[in-house]
């Protein structure tokens, strides 16, 4: 897990994730304030212990898609995740 920003932990969510020029979905943490806190290494994969857990991962991931990408920036060893407004869309899937 990457972490970038100690703030009090609000949640995770799925969101759409912009990576050299690639798109995929990541598991990112947000702080009370809506900060990226903290994303998964890599690109999320849908699991479930049964038919319906796996559907329902996988309509949560869908879901991302109506929210703002992120961009994961590499500069040397440090990664930053920033909001990326992609489709007209802003980082709480409203259009722009």
């Amino acid at each position: 897990m990457q972490t970038q920003n100690d703030n009090a932990l609000k949640g995770w969510e799925y969101r759409v994730v912009e990576v050299d020029d690639m798109y995929t979905i990541y598991e990112v943490k947000f702080n009370t304030k809506g900060e990226v806190v903290s994303w998964i290494e890599y690109g999320a994969e849908p699991i479930g212990d049964s038919l319906t857990a796996l559907r329902e991962d996988l309509e949560m991931m869908l879901a991302a898609m109506d929210k703002g990408v992120l961009r994961l920036q590499r500069t040397g060893k440090q990664e930053i995740m920033s909001m990326l407004v992609v489709q007209g869309r802003d980082g709480n899937g409203k259009a722009a």
